[in-house]
């Protein structure tokens, strides 16, 4: 992991993983924060719920955001 900032902290009590990034952006005086929160179901083991957020850090840019399962790099 190459960023500047970077927490994860797991809850005991809830079972739910917690990450939080802070990507700086080349070219900017910003950066971009991604949380990300999940969990496994004890009753389904092939349930896996994940909840994803990102914003931005200083001034508001757009961003673009490809939630594909498709590896652009493999064919």
């Amino acid at each position: 992991w190459q960023g500047e900032k970077y927490q994860r902290d797991l809850s005991l009590g809830t079972g739910i993983l917690f990450e939080q990034f802070d990507l700086p952006l080349s070219g900017f005086d910003q950066s971009v924060m991604i949380r990300t929160s999940r969990f496994a179901s004890l009753h389904n083991p092939h349930l896996l719920i994940q909840e994803i957020e990102l914003w931005t850090v200083g001034e508001r840019i757009e961003l673009d955001l490809d939630l594909s399962f498709e590896d652009p790099e493999h064919e």
